[in-house]
């Protein structure tokens, strides 16, 4: 095994122990380093979501990039890069929203996830997990007028969502804000997982590399701030 096949052997494992434990604590944030995929002078913008990525797939199972196909009219060209690159590092295969393992979803968009497998109850885990790329990801507080700062460089048109975490895993109550996020996304997202044990896991990914996961599991409800 050469160096380079080792380096991404111990970066897969460090990145899915952390999304491991990201998903054991709902809501908590953990750092992800950036995966050394293109020099750093290349305006490459998945370094941390391509990571996920593949620390994910592999040949055995399938996913979906949104945008990549023009569900909502227009063909992403960065979709189709993230296509292309998520299979050349992981021999994955595409395939249908309706059918594929993974959906990702790069920052802005807004899939159907009412076509996303939900499993059975015979097989509740042959589900979809949607890694969705946000803007920023910070803690949540209880009195949104002191809400944790948010950094004003960011730029969308997009509104921040505070959601409100209930359910194993979290003592209490978990705030935490996501911003970048579609508030029309947050009804369906429920009502997917409203049949648990069926329903969708979410792995969410900023710019900066912070992620957090919100499983099938996890109640919540949300504002707009």
């Amino acid at each position: 095994m050469n160096a380079g096949m080792i380096d991404k052997v111990h970066y897969t494992q460090n990145i899915f122990r952390l999304l491991m434990d990201a998903m054991a604590r709902p809501g908590s944030i953990v750092q992800l380093e950036p995966y050394a995929y293109k020099p750093k002078e290349i305006d490459y913008p998945f370094r941390h979501f391509i990571g996920v990525g593949l620390t994910l797939l592999d040949q055995e199972v399938s996913f979906h990039v949104h945008g990549a196909n023009g569900e909502n009219g227009t063909v992403r060209e960065d979709s189709l890069t993230l296509v292309q690159d998520l299979q050349l590092l992981t021999r994955s295969r595409t395939r249908g929203i309706e059918f594929a393992d993974y959906v990702f979803v790069p920052s802005g968009g807004e899939p159907n996830i009412d076509l996303c497998q939900r499993g059975e109850l015979q097989n509740p885990d042959q589900s979809a997990t949607i890694v969705y790329e946000l803007e920023e990801i910070t803690i949540g507080e209880r009195d949104s007028v002191n809400m944790a700062q948010v950094d004003e460089s960011v730029h969308s048109v997009h509104h921040r969502i505070q959601l409100s975490l209930q359910g194993p895993g979290i003592l209490g109550e978990r705030m935490i804000q996501l911003h970048g996020l579609h508030e029309s996304l947050l009804p369906k997202w429920q009502a997917c997982n409203h049949e648990f044990p069926l329903g969708l896991d979410f792995i969410f990914v900023d710019r900066q590399g912070r992620a957090c996961c919100i499983p099938r599991s996890s109640l919540f409800q949300w504002e707009v701030l």
